[in-house]
């Protein structure tokens, strides 16, 4: 038995218990499967049909962006994978917005979208494409001139193929500076998506979009993090992802 696993769950639920809330939460996956598996951090379609089960049942709106400190749930999808192209009708039967943030140099990648599929799901009204940077690297750890490359080339390769305004970015496994926040701003983003976890509050003058990952949760540890169960680890991520 994984005991740090085991503790952490315990500590999840407990408090979700003391400070249980319906606050505005952004929660955040990477891929959807049925049978075949395009990564490990893909979440089966049975379970995430429970997922939505569960924040409909807690009256939560799901919303494409946050726009009230209550009562909202905002999705997200990381990287670029296929499964949500395979998908992507039962999201729409499940009336659930996705935001999806791309790697632009994987498209056309065996498991990710190709430009087609990327160009086609960009047309769904439950759908919006964002980026997560051209090559997926420690954005903190990049020069200047890197930096810039990494956020500027996939703006304008997702924007070429998908004909919209691309104004969001995620932060590669959560890791950013506030250089790297300056320089995002100067290249045009205007939203920024961490992997820390807890509440989002709209009101916050250049707030670091907080969000929760989901992916392999059951359905009572999904219960308490939508809660807030997860919110006191915010803290612990921070040092592990913010320099």
């Amino acid at each position: 038995m994984n005991y740090k696993y085991y503790i952490k769950q315990k500590l999840i639920y407990l408090y979700s218990f003391l400070n249980s809330s319906n606050r505005s939460k952004v929660i955040f996956y990477h891929d959807l499967h049925l049978d075949k598996l395009n990564t490990s951090m893909s979440t089966h379609i049975e379970l995430f049909k429970q997922h939505i089960n569960i924040i409909k049942d807690f009256n939560y709106e799901i919303v494409q962006n946050i726009t009230s400190n209550t009562g909202q749930v905002q999705i997200c999808f990381d990287d670029g994978y296929s499964g949500i192209y395979e998908f992507i009708d039962v999201i729409q039967e499940l009336d659930v917005y996705i935001n999806l943030f791309v790697i632009s140099s994987k498209i056309n990648c065996p498991n990710f979208l190709s430009k087609q599929q990327l160009v086609d799901i960009s047309l769904s009204s439950y759908v919006n494409i964002h980026s997560h940077t051209h090559t997926h690297r420690r954005l903190n750890l990049l020069s200047y001139e890197d930096l810039i490359l990494e956020l500027k080339k996939s703006k304008v390769l997702l924007e070429d193929i998908v004909s919209k305004e691309i104004d969001s970015l995620c932060f590669p496994e959560g890791r950013y500076s506030s250089h790297v926040v300056n320089v995002a701003f100067e290249c045009g983003y205007t939203k920024l998506y961490s992997s820390l976890p807890g509440f989002n509050n709209i009101l916050s003058k250049n707030n670091i979009i907080r969000r929760s990952l989901v992916q392999h949760s059951s359905k009572s540890e999904f219960n308490s993090i939508l809660k807030g169960g997860d919110n006191f680890l915010y803290h612990w991520y921070k040092l592990q992802h913010k320099s």
